[in-house]
Order: C-alpha cells, then sequence, then structure tokens
C-alpha cells in the first residue's frame, strides 16, 4: 500500500560498455547465474570510485577486478580462482573483496597481489560471501547470502572488528544482499533480496543491533541487490528485475524511480563518484555496461585513495591466460583472523570523524612505502609532480654518502639545527648512527636499511642551509631519493620508529617537495600516534627516557599537525580534549638518565625538575606551547561561529568576538613574554627576531579569524578591526624583512612564502575595504607592500613554483599602489594649499620600516572591563581605536575602547603607534584623510572572498597536495 504520488522517472545514461576482447569467450565456469536472459561472457557488480576518479568493478563468474580510468581505458588488475561480488576500500588504500567462493579477501593496488582475510568462521565456512562496506572505524560489514531465501531464512551479516574479533549481527537473513550505513553511521541497512525488502537496524554504542525493522518494500522476481546513500541520507536501491534504482528519502518516502539507458534491465549495484562525488554509477551486470547519472548531491562518503598500481606491468586491454589461485596454505592462516589482534589504543572520535578533501591522501606516499619499482624510478616522478607553472624541473638522482667529514658535518649541523626545535630523535642515538655510516664501528657490519634511511634524511635536512649557503654542493633532494630507495615492507611497523622516520620526511618537506601533502603525512603520524596510545600518560614505565621520547614524538606530531590544520584549515589528528599525555621533562637526556637511577617515577621527576638555564627542550617548549595557542585559537572562533551566527542571535557576535580576540591576544602576549633569553643564539630558534616573528604570525592568523566572523555593514570590516589587521600585517612584513637580513640562520620555506604572502593579502584587503584612511596608514601600507613584494621575489629565487603568486601579488600591488599615489597626491595638493608639506616620497619607506621594527605599543583598557582572565604578566599597553556605532551592528556602546593586546612592553621610549597620535607634519585637516568607499576609486578588484580564497589555495601550495594549487590563479587577470 502507497499513499504516495508517483515519484519522478529518471533515465540513465550509457558510460561505457566493457569491450568483447576482454569478455572471457569460451572460458568455462563453475558460475552459473540461472538467467532469464542471454549469458555474454560476463557479469558485473561491486563498483567503487576512487580519489582519482578511477571506477573499480568486478566479474564474477571469472573472479577478476577490473579497472576503468577517467579517460575510459579499461585493465584487468587481478585474476584468481574465485566469485568476487562485493568491494570496499581501506584506510590504508587497499580493497576487502567478499568472494562468493573464497571469503572475504584482501588486494594490495601496489603489488597486484590478493590475500585471505578471513575465510572461516569456526573453522567452518562462510555460507557465501556477498557484499560488504567499511566503516569510519575499519570494521568490516559483510553479508553471508549463500542459497538462503524465504525457505531458509539463516542468511548472516557480520561485522569484523579492526582487532580481528567478528561479530554477527543478523542470523535470520533472507537473502542478506546489498549493505550501506547511514552517513552519522547510527543505522545499517541490509537488502534481503527474496523477501523484496530492505531492513533498517539500529546500531548501538555497545555493538548489539536491535528492532530490525522492514524500511522498503517491493515486489518482481528477484528483490533488492546492492545499496548506496548520499549526503542526505536518500537511499538508492537496486533492484535488477524491475530494472530500476528506488530512491526513497531517509523516511522512506519515494523520491524518484532511476531507469535504464539501454536494452538492459539488470541494474544490480550502484555508488557515487566523478569529480565532486555527484555522479551515481550504475552496474548493468547481464550486458556488461556501466550506467551513469548525475546526481544534485554528493555521496556519503568521499571517494577512498587507494595505493599505486606499478603502471608498466599493469595489462591495458589484455589478461594472463592463467589464474591466482589462493594457496591452501595461506587459506588455513584466515583462523587467525578470528583471533584478537595485538591490543591497540582505542580509536579517537576526533579522527573519526574527520575526512579529507577530494583530491588529496595517502595513496602516494602509500606507494612508495610498498612498491620498490616506483621508489626506484622516484626521480621521474618527482618530477612529474614539480610540472606546476614556471616551475623549474629537478632533474636529479639518488645519491651515495658524502665523504666522512662531509657526513659528520651535516649531521653536526642537523643537531645545532632542525633537532634544536624537533628533538623527536634523541641526540645520542643520532651520534651513533653517524659512528655506524661514517666511522666504521661496526666493522665487518654493513648498516641496516633502516640505518641509512635515517642517515639520508639526516644528511638531507642537514644539508639544506649548507647547499643554500654554497657551502655543499650535493642538492638535499638526492639524499632524499637515496632514502626512499631504502624503505622496506616493514616501514610502518617498526612502532614510535615509524613514527620518527616519517616525521623525518615531513621536517624534509617542509624546505622542499615530497611529492605529497604533509598533511596527510602527519595525518598518518597522528593515526599510528593514537594506535600505541600516545595520547596517554605512561606513567607506569620504569624506563625514563623510553617515556620521554614517547611525550616527544607525541608533542612534535602535535605541532606539526595544528600548523598545517590551520594552514589548510582541515580538521586535527587529534582533538585537545583527547589528549591526557603530559609534556616531557624539562632535562637534558643525561640528566633524564641519571635520574632514573635512583627514582622510578617519571611523572614526579618531571614536576619536581627545574632548572635556571636553558635545557635541549627549550625551543621545542616555545614551539609547542604556541601551537597550543593555535589550537585554541581554531576552537574558540568555531565555536563563535556555531553559536553567534544565527540570525537570532548576530547581534551578540560582535561582543563575544571582541573578548574572545582581547583574550588570545593576552595569551599571545603571555607567551612571547616568557619566551627564553640565549645570550649567544646558534640558530634561527634561539633568535629574539624570530620569536617576535612568530608572535606577528599568530596575531595575523588570529585578527583574520575575527575578521571572517565579524559581521559586516555595506561589505566593510570594522574601522578598528581592519586597523589592527593591517598594523599586525605590516609588523609581520618587517619582521621577516629584518630576518632575511641575517643570513645564513635562515632559509626561505614555503611556509615563509605563504606567511609573506598572506600578510601582503592582508594589507592590500584592509587598505582597500578601510572606511578610512590617514596619511600614516597610507604611507606605511604602500612602504610595506613594496617590501613585502622585493622579498616575495628574493624567495621565489629559491622557490620557482611560487613565481606564479608573485605575479599575481605584483599585479595587485602595483594596481593597489597606483591608487594609493592618486590618493596621497591629492592630499598632498590639499595639504600645501594650506602652507604645509607632507613628506612621504622619501621618508615613508624610512619611517615605516623604523616604525615596524619597534614594538607596537598603545593605550586603553581592555574590552568589555577586561572579563577574560589574563596570565601572569598582563598587559599594560594596548592598542586604542575607537569603535564607531556606525561600524557594525550590535549592542556594544559607543565609547567603548577596543584594546587587543598587540606587542611586548619594552624598556626604553617606545614609539607609539595609536592612530593618528603622532604628528610629524602639523595637524592634518578633516580632507586629509580618504574613504574608499566616496566613489573617488572603484576598489572591486579586491573582495573579502577573493583574496581569502586565493590565500587557501596558496595553503595547499605549502602544505596540501601538489597538484591543488595549480588551478587557483587562473582566473586572475594580470595588467
Amino acid at each position: 500500500m502507497n499513499f504516495y504520488p508517483v515519484p519522478p522517472i529518471i533515465q540513465a545514461e550509457l558510460y561505457i560498455r566493457v569491450p568483447d576482447e576482454l569478455r572471457c569467450h569460451g572460458k568455462e565456469t563453475e558460475w552459473r547465474g540461472g538467467f532469464a536472459r542471454r549469458f555474454q561472457h560476463i557479469f558485473l557488480e561491486g563498483p567503487i570510485v576512487d580519489d582519482l576518479g578511477n571506477l573499480y568493478i568486478v566479474d564474477i563468474p571469472y573472479g577478476r577486478i577490473l579497472k576503468i580510468d577517467p579517460k575510459k581505458t579499461i585493465s584487468v588488475v587481478a585474476e584468481w580462482d574465485g566469485e568476487p561480488n562485493g568491494l570496499a576500500a581501506t584506510d590504508d588504500g587497499r580493497l576487502v573483496i567478499a568472494d562468493y567462493k573464497q571469503g572475504i579477501l584482501s588486494f594490495d593496488p601496489s603489488d597486484r597481489k590478493i590475500k585471505p582475510l578471513i575465510t572461516r568462521r569456526h573453522l567452518e565456512r562462510f555460507k557465501g560471501p556477498n557484499d560488504l562496506i567499511v566503516d569510519s572505524k575499519g570494521s568490516i560489514y559483510f553479508t553471508d547470502q549463500g542459497q538462503t531465501g524465504m525457505t531458509d531464512p539463516t542468511g548472516k551479516v557480520y561485522r569484523l572488528l579492526p582487532d580481528g574479533k567478528l561479530e554477527t549481527l543478523v542470523e535470520n537473513g533472507v537473502s542478506p544482499n546489498g549493505l550501506v550505513l547511514s552517513p552519522d553511521e547510527r543505522f545499517l541497512f541490509v537488502a534481503m533480496t527474496r523477501s523484496n525488502q530492505v531492513w533498517r537496524l539500529p546500531l548501538h554504542p555497545d555493538g548489539t543491533t536491535t528492532k530490525a525493522g522492514v524500511f522498503f518494500q517491493s515486489f518482481g522476481n528477484a528483490g533488492p541487490d546492492g545499496l548506496a546513500i548520499d549526503e542526505e541520507g536518500s537511499l538508492f536501491i537496486c533492484h535488477p528485475s524491475l530494472g530500476s534504482v528506488f530512491v526513497v528519502d531517509s523516511d522512506g518516502i519515494p523520491k524518484a524511480r532511476i531507469v535504464s539507458g539501454t536494452s538492459g534491465i539488470n541494474l544490480t549495484n550502484c555508488c557515487f563518484g566523478g569529480p565532486e562525488n555527484k555522479t551515481l554509477f550504475i552496474t548493468d551486470s547481464l550486458e556488461g555496461n556501466i550506467q551513469k547519472l548525475d546526481w544534485h548531491c554528493r555521496g556519503a562518503r568521499p571517494q577512498p585513495s587507494l595505493k599505486r598500481y606499478n603502471f608498466i606491468a599493469e595489462k591495458k586491454v589484455t589478461r594472463d591466460g592463467g589464474v591466482n589461485t589462493l594457496p591452501a596454505d595461506e587459506v588455513q592462516l584466515c583462523d587467525d583472523a578470528n583471533q584478537p589482534a595485538a591490543e591497540t589504543g582505542p580509536t579517537v572520535i576526533s579522527i573519526e570523524n574527520s575526512t579529507v578533501s577530494h583530491g588529496e591522501g595517502l595513496g602516494f606516499m602509500a606507494s612508495l612505502f610498498a612498491d620498490p619499482d616506483l621508489r626506484s624510478n622516484n626521480t621521474e616522478l618527482l618530477q612529474l609532480l614539480a610540472r606546476v607553472p614556471s616551475a623549474s624541473e629537478p632533474i636529479l638522482q639518488p645519491c651515495g654518502p658524502p665523504p666522512d667529514e662531509e657526513g659528520k658535518a651535516l649531521f653536526d649541523k642537523y643537531l645545532s639545527w632542525s633537532h634544536v626545535q624537533s628533538p623527536f630523535l634523541r641526540r645520542d642515538e643520532v651520534k651513533s648512527l653517524c659512528g655506524r655510516v661514517f666511522s666504521h664501528e661496526s666493522a665487518g657490519q654493513p648498516a641496516s636499511n633502516h640505518d641509512l634511511f635515517r642517515a639520508c634524511m639526516i644528511l638531507a635536512i642537514g644539508s639544506v642551509l649548507p647547499f643554500l649557503n654554497g657551502t655543499h654542493d650535493q642538492h638535499p633532494e638526492g639524499y632524499y631519493l637515496a632514502a626512499l630507495q631504502r624503505m622496506g615492507p616493514d616501514f610502518l611497523t617498526r612502532g614510535l620508529a615509524s613514527i620518527q622516520d616519517l616525521l623525518l620526511i615531513c621536517r624534509f618537506g617542509i624546505y622542499h617537495r615530497i611529492g605529497t601533502s604533509i598533511w596527510d603525512v602527519v595525518r598518518l603520524c597522528g593515526r599510528l600516534c593514537i594506535e600505541q596510545g600516545l595520547h596517554h600518560n605512561d606513567n607506569d614505565s620504569m624506563n625514563f627516557m623510553q617515556v620521554q621520547m614517547k611525550r616527544r614524538v607525541f608533542w612534535q606530531v602535535y605541532m606539526i599537525d595544528r600548523y598545517s590544520s590551520t594552514v589548510l584549515g582541515k580538521p586535527f589528528s587529534i582533538d585537545d580534549r583527547d589528549i591526557e599525555v603530559g609534556f616531557p621533562a624539562d632535562a637534558n637526556d643525561e640528566e633524564i638518565v641519571t635520574a632514573n637511577q635512583i627514582s622510578s617515577n617519571f611523572e614526579a621527576f618531571r614536576s619536581s625538575h627545574a632548572t635556571l638555564d636553558t635545557t635541549e627542550m627549550t625551543v621545542f617548549f616555545i614551539s609547542v606551547r604556541l601551537r597550543q595557542i593555535s589550537s585554541r585559537i581554531h576552537s574558540d572562533f568555531s565555536r563563535l561561529a556555531c553559536n553567534y551566527l544565527q540570525p537570532s542571535k548576530s547581534h551578540l557576535a560582535p561582543g563575544h568576538i571582541f573578548q574572545t580576540l582581547s583574550c588570545l591576544m593576552q595569551d599571545l602576549q603571555y607567551w612571547r613574554d616568557n619566551c627564553p633569553a640565549f645570550p649567544q643564539p646558534k640558530c634561527l630558534y634561539e633568535s629574539q627576531d624570530w620569536y617576535d616573528l612568530l608572535l606577528a604570525r599568530e596575531q595575523l592568523y588570529l585578527v583574520r579569524r575575527a575578521i571572517d566572523l565579524m559581521p559586516k555593514r555595506g561589505g566593510k570590516t570594522p574601522h578598528h578591526i581592519s586597523v589592527l589587521c593591517l598594523r599586525i600585517a605590516l609588523r609581520t612584513i618587517w619582521a621577516y624583512s629584518r630576518l632575511c637580513q641575517q643570513r645564513p640562520l635562515i632559509t626561505h620555506t614555503r611556509s615563509y612564502f605563504h606567511m609573506m604572502f598572506t600578510a601582503g593579502l592582508s594589507v592590500l584587503f584592509c587598505v582597500s575595504t578601510a572606511t578610512k584612511i590617514d596619511k600614516e596608514g597610507l604611507s606605511d601600507a604602500s612602504a610595506g607592500l613594496i617590501r613585502c613584494e622585493e622579498t616575495l621575489k628574493n624567495m621565489a629565487e629559491q622557490l620557482p613554483s611560487a613565481k606564479q603568486y608573485v605575479a599575481v601579488f605584483e599585479a595587485l600591488r602595483r594596481n593597489t599602489t597606483r591608487k594609493l599615489d592618486k590618493v596621497l597626491e591629492n592630499l598632498q595638493s590639499d595639504v600645501l594649499s594650506q602652507g604645509k608639506t607632507l613628506e612621504y616620497t622619501r621618508a615613508g619607506f624610512r619611517q615605516s620600516s623604523e616604525r615596524f621594527s619597534e614594538p607596537l605599543v598603545a593605550s586603553g583598557s581592555s574590552i568589555l572591563g577586561s572579563q577574560c582572565v589574563s596570565g601572569p604578566s598582563t598587559l599594560s599597553t594596548n592598542l586604542d581605536a575607537r569603535v564607531q556605532e556606525t561600524d557594525f551592528p550590535g549592542s556594544i556602546p559607543s565609547n567603548l575602547s577596543f584594546v587587543p593586546a598587540v606587542e611586548r612592553a619594552m624598556v626604553g621610549n617606545p614609539i607609539t603607534l595609536s592612530h593618528g597620535s603622532r604628528n610629524t607634519c602639523g595637524p592634518i585637516p578633516a580632507t586629509a584623510t580618504f574613504s574608499p568607499g566616496s566613489g573617488f576609486m572603484d576598489w572591486a578588484l579586491l573582495g573579502d572572498e577573493a583574496l581569502w580564497n586565493m590565500e587557501s589555495a596558496l595553503g595547499e601550495y605549502v602544505y596540501g597536495d601538489p597538484e591543488r594549487h595549480i588551478a587557483a590563479l587562473d582566473t586572475f587577470e594580470f595588467q
């Protein structure tokens, strides 16, 4: 009975037909379908689309997996003695297979090998697995259909947990077939073919399911087969005997009926894919073709990232004559799949619910870990990934180790530079490794592959500065490519050492391209940390150095994760609320070893140990504490966005944004006030100028988050916020410019380029959207933009692939400066008419440089009566900018002073930079300010969204996918 109107009928279209030469004509098979229509030597099911657009399907009768790439080239990628039906992808880039004949199998695309995953339950074979899915926790749900039906309702639905435990969810299934989870994974839908039903099973937190019900009822010779679901919760039900895919909403109400676009009607399975994950692919099994349909929304699950193939060995429209039969000894090993695996830490909610954007993933890195042929040919792959506009292609080969003395010098450089900020390796272990590789201390025992991998990575990092400064001839990427050749199949199985090895890759990736996303690599580090329980306290261990190193590794992962995630606007690998482990001890390794001889309580030692001197951990703590503030900025403003941007609460948003901004500014200032002073800095990370740069960069990130959320009237940012953003952006530009004069202490990186580009865009944004600009603001902005452009051009000499961004910035800067010059000419004429002078052309640049090299100090009181809790060193100096009643809607009093702390107080006679506080040329009349909104010029080029989106695209260039940033600049026209 159905009281709803007939849903609309949508016709699919043919996507591709498997050609005759790929069909198994004349080949015998035990599989018999008993079809009413003619069998065409193929039967397709199990579609799945990966993040590169490759469509995988199975050919059930002949035990094959076919791949259709985006260019519609079809290849056979696996063939064995089986009857595969369903396909699903795991987080580590493998495919799992529901094989009616062999059980649940695993397919590794990197070596194209089929291996058993689980083939028996309590020594008894399954009835005949039909379909399977993988949830966000890594659990595999699969149906065991066999010959069950209305007279034998004994079909099973199982859940295989990551630890190897097999749970039974359904034991009375009437031919269970396709299955799918709701978008929130609270409900499991299972097609019961012979009863013409789809069951809906609630999944409870304790792992059980009760109150299963009939969600969908149909009729016909055969019932529902494959299922899919979109992000709105609409269920797609393939019904082969009715030649339809029925679409019902989350309540079961009919929405649409999709019909075949060809003469075939056996529409058995469907899945989402395509560039935006909005294309529905449907298998027409008997006809051996794939049909497609464009849908209005995305599929519920993102397209998976799979390991890459060895393309040379891949078969193009050909197939082997033989088959790979699973060896008997391998099949027997499947009994172990029912035993719990090694205990791992609990999965963290913040990782479970995180997703990766389209086009990204660990696919490339996974192939490096597993495919020796790909590793040996990595030079060509690196060139391919570097092929971006205006980028020179690196022509590099893996290199051998340098002479002993040079090698030792590079190891020393690593310890005196990178290790100072990132001590995730033990200093004595690095020295010992150097001895094994270069001093031949282990005579007669060649260094292991793992030793050589680490040695090459340390050489790669240690040679970054010497190579740039001309004191070392070998390009660092030569050592990196040599390290890749030393990756063994056990690369990710060494526990803590695996995370350390990945961190070496991340550290090198900050300075040179590694061919993949740093965010993805550090995300893998985060998963390994959680699996090993590093986010929990390990106070029971008697080995102090072991506890110390676990904490150092975890917080190093945290530090890189927080920075890369905030740059890309992506989820953190672990939420701060899930972290229980404390900091490492603030002590040198020798002190920890000595303390371990007289004590067995690490936490007691850590809390009681105090030193007045700097230690090996000092700079590390500085960096981690700053990243904790970054995390709070992200969390607090995300919470504000959720709580106060609804129309009913928007009038409260400005006050809460001001309060949050002020509190976080004070946190940043407290961090800066407590940075240690090194009497004789040995590297960049001990320099006071570097701490000033970090402060300015983080303040800029903070104020830009505030601008993103601040309600705007007429599209304009409130004046006082715009002034604050402008001054911090200019300070960032001058701070880095000053650091660049201290080379060889600093080297340009994509991260620093991102910072400068962002600061420059922020200046452009503030100037173009300001409600009024005074003389000094114009002068400072113009001088800062010129210095920013000069610095970016200098950086692009070391970063060729950044030249396209420099070209964009140059065009924007030229356009803005041209307008500023007109404004200054107008002001000059007004001032001269009153007998005064306006010194800009000659002195503006010098004065801006001097002003923004000094601490920024002003007076005022804190926001909303300083309701936030200040740190021990509460600032007494703030930036004063009166809030204009007309600047924004809200309930803030018009006489309220906006006073977020901007810079640390300094002893001496600081220059005050309050708005309009200086008067070098006498009083400026009212006409000596300019309002871009007055119609004098068209400022439409620099809209909020355009600049912010371009800066976001640059984030991909720094920490994201190597290819994704390229097209972001195509829409800009240069004059």
